[in-house]
Order: C-alpha cells, then sequence, then structure tokens
C-alpha cells in the first residue's frame, strides 16, 4: 500500500530514506518506500527474464547477429537490465530487452502488489529529467549509449512502457519518463523516437494515463503477465536515417523526485534493425545479333540475380550475355535489397537487327501524401484494367484499387490503416513495379 510520510519532522528525526529528497512544499514530494518483505506469490507464468553478461549481449538482443556497434556504454545497475521473452506475445512482442528503475525480476506477473520497489540507490540521469518537466531530480537511470552505421533507410523502434506510479500517482512530480534518442553527425539536437503518437511529448506517467492520451493506456491492475499497474499499448514509431552515416543512440529510463515504485520498459528484439527501402527493378538491352548488354537502371538494389531464359544466369550489375540461338527469351532481374526482394521480367528478342536502349522506365511514381491520402502518377495503361496492390511488409494484402486504361494519375485513400510500413505493387503493359510506402 502507498504510504505518504505524515510530517517532514519524521524525516528529521531519524529515519534515513536513501531516495527522499528536500523538494518544494509539496506535500507529494514524500513518500516511503514500502517494505517488500514477503516473497511475491506467483503462478505458472509465460513471461522469462534474463540478466546480461556484458554489453555485448546488450547488441545481441536489440540487433541480432551481423551488425557492429561501436562505443557501447551501460550506465546503471546491471539487475536493471536483462532480455525477456514471453511466448504468449501479450503485449505485442514476444522476445527483446528491458530496462527498469528495479530490478528486471520485479516485472514478472502476475500483478501482485501496487508499490513494487527496489531502490538500486544509482544516480539519475539529467537529460531525462529535463523530459519529466526539469523540476525534479532523477534516480535508478538505466540507460544504454552507442554509435550506430544504419544500412537501411527506415529505423523501427516498437516498445511497451510501464510502471507501478500508475493508477495513484498521474499528474504529480514522480512522472518517470523514458526516452530513445537518436543524433546524426550534425544534429544539435537529438531527437526522441520515443514520444506519444503524433504529438512531441515523451512517453512518461503523466504523458500517457488513463486520463492524457487514454487510447494508448492499458490498466494492469489484474494482469497476469507484467507486474506494473499500468503500462503504454505497444507503440511504434519511425525514423528516416541517411545510410551510411554514424548515428549516436542513447535509450534511457529513470525515476523521478523519488527512488519509490518502479518502472519498465519493454523494446522489441532486433528493430533497430529497420526497413531497407523497396528496390526497384528495371533495366535496359542493347542488342547485337545473339549478344546482349544489359544495363541495370533500377536503384535501391545491393545485388542483382539475372535469369536469362535460357538456363543460364548471372549476379554481376550489368551482365553481357550471348545466346547460342536466336529467339525470343523471358529474362528476369531480381533487385534485391537486405531481405527485400523486387523481380521484373520482360522478352527480349536475339538474332535479328539490332536493338538498343530499350526503354523501361517505372510507371509507378509517388509524388506526394498528406494525412493517408496519396497521389501517384503512373506511365497509362495500352489497354483494359490493371489493380494497383498495398501489402503490409508481412505479405498481407492490405488494400486494393483497380484502374482503367488511359489513367495517369490515381488518388489512394489509405487513412484507415494503421502507421507502418507497406509495399505497393502494380503489373502494367507486361511489367510488375513495387514501391515501398510508410504510411
Amino acid at each position: 500500500m502507498k504510504r505518504l510520510l505524515l510530517s517532514l519532522a519524521a524525516c528529521i528525526c531519524g529515519a534515513y530514506i536513501g531516495f527522499a529528497q528536500v523538494q518544494t512544499a509539496n506535500t507529494a514530494s514524500f513518500r516511503s518506500i514500502p517494505e517488500n518483505s514477503e516473497p511475491k506469490q506467483r503462478s505458472i507464468n509465460s513471461l522469462v527474464v534474463d540478466t546480461l553478461a556484458s554489453t555485448q549481449d546488450i547488441v545481441n538482443t536489440l540487433f541480432g547477429p551481423g551488425i557492429t556497434v561501436t562505443n557501447l556504454v551501460y550506465t546503471g545497475d546491471w539487475l536493471a537490465v536483462g532480455r525477456f521473452a514471453d511466448i504468449t506475445g501479450t503485449f505485442g512482442m514476444d522476445s527483446g530487452l528491458v530496462m527498469t528503475t528495479g530490478h528486471i525480476n520485479g516485472v514478472i506477473g502476475p500483478n501482485v502488489s501496487s508499490s513494487t520497489t527496489n531502490a538500486n540507490l544509482t544516480p539519475g540521469d539529467s537529460a531525462l529529467g529535463v523530459l519529466a518537466g526539469g523540476m525534479w531530480p532523477t534516480f535508478d537511470a538505466s540507460v544504454i549509449e552507442f554509435d550506430f552505421v544504419p544500412m537501411t533507410d527506415t529505423l523501427m523502434l516498437s516498445f511497451v512502457f510501464g510502471s507501478e506510479e500508475y493508477p495513484e500517482w498521474i499528474g504529480s512530480n514522480f512522472n518517470d519518463v523514458f526516452a530513445f534518442w537518436v543524433s546524426e553527425p550534425a544534429m544539435t539536437v537529438p531527437y526522441n523516437m520515443a514520444m506519444v503518437p503524433g504529438t512531441t511529448s515523451p512517453i512518461s506517467i503523466n504523458t500517457v494515463n488513463d486520463i492524457t492520451n487514454s487510447s494508448y493506456y492499458v490498466d494492469n491492475s489484474t494482469g497476469q503477465v507484467l507486474e506494473a499497474d499500468g503500462l503504454t499499448t505497444l507503440i511504434t514509431q519511425m525514423y528516416t536515417p541517411y545510410n551510411g552515416q554514424n548515428y549516436h543512440f542513447k535509450i534511457g529510463i529513470t525515476d523521478v523526485a523519488d527512488q519509490a515504485f518502479d518502472s519498465y520498459v519493454f523494446i522489441k528484439a532486433k528493430g533497430l534493425l529497420g526497413y531497407a527501402k523497396m528496390p526497384n527493378a528495371n533495366f535496359n538491352t542493347a542488342v547485337s545479333g545473339n549478344t546482349v548488354s544489359f544495363t541495370n537502371t533500377g536503384g535501391w538494389a545491393r545485388n542483382f540475380l539475372w535469369d536469362f531464359g535460357d538456363g543460364t544466369t548471372d549476379t554481376t550489375e550489368n551482365p553481357v550475355h550471348t545466346y547460342l540461338q536466336s529467339g525470343q527469351y523471358t529474362v528476369s532481374l531480381s533487385a534485391i535489397n537486405f531481405y527485400q526482394v523486387n523481380t521484373i521480367t520482360f522478352p527480349v528478342t536475339v538474332g535479328g537487327a539490332a536493338i538498343d536502349d530499350i526503354d523501361r522506365e517505372p510507371v509507378l511514381n509517388l509524388v506526394s501524401s498528406e494525412n493517408g491520402l496519396y497521389r501517384l502518377m503512373l506511365n497509362p495503361l495500352t489497354s483494359g484494367s490493371s489493380t494497383i496492390r498495398v501489402y503490409t511488409i508481412a505479405g498481407s494484402l492490405a488494400f486494393s484499387q483497380a484502374f482503367e486504361s488511359g489513367q495517369k494519375e490515381v488518388t489512394l485513400d489509405l487513412r484507415s490503416l494503421p502507421r507502418g510500413v507497406y509495399s505497393i505493387q502494380l503489373q502494367v503493359n507486361g511489367r510488375q513495379i513495387s514501391q515501398k510506402l510508410v504510411r
């Protein structure tokens, strides 16, 4: 049961409270750390947490293997950072990194306490304090900093923030806060990815609760997986970096105004790998007899796979291929960017007169978007009709719209789709074209 000290005199007379600081005249500034003397009685639970052995474990959890991170530093109690796994995915994630102002073993449900506290007696973080209002000291910060060169064009952060401060202390100075800062080389003020969607407000007790931004708040007072009395929904934010530049990242969570009542953040595993721009597969040809020079004219591809239609393939960007017999062959080019592949096929005739530079420029051009309305310019169909399809990153069809021959412009109303990364695809005039869309 959360308790207030009945008087400041009690503190002065001998009760040592390591977390309490003399504040301005605000009775909500003084709280006692709960006496959690009895071990929690827990049922069989799907959530598993594990402490980390080194900073490399942080890298492996956030990124997975094969990613190079430099200058990684963790500040805080090593019992306040770890891995989590939940086979049920109850709160939107099956695994990832957990950070807390207490101990990670305190996050495991079911929720049997309204005041779980593990005071680490470690420093706070002044930058996090500024986000929380800048008027109160901070305590028990858990902070990770590192440098990283993104090789994708979109970074995605998915997280859930929870706390024992809910619901009693919303609107008070006990405004525990979480941030995920990104700094570009020339950026003077870091960008915080951990904001309430559609706002510039940081994620904290006072910005997400049952009164403020309540659509992102979940009452967890009877929760079976997590101990937190309240938590956010799964929040996903995106950031578009410049490919190949070095970025500095800082992730942190802290107690504000005192060390009582733990807060937690769960960050989805491998989210920072991000999403690469959908590669554009397109090519020109120059035919001389049975020899064809192929020139890649697409973009955003890191690897190439050509199938010349006669049983042979090539992985160079601009191959030259000689066919053994004259005739028409169906040639395909697969443009590959990380785990995304876009393929175009087109017939090529060899053995006749030279045909130079067959133009196969993209037929899909996103020219503007506003509030979920997207205006696309198209090379018009020669005849008949076709369909524009929008797919999720998991490959599910999310939207489709037909258009007729002669149309040069199509407006797509995607306001009903949740924010995220999608692929627009269409097949027209014998060509299949794809383009990434960030909603």
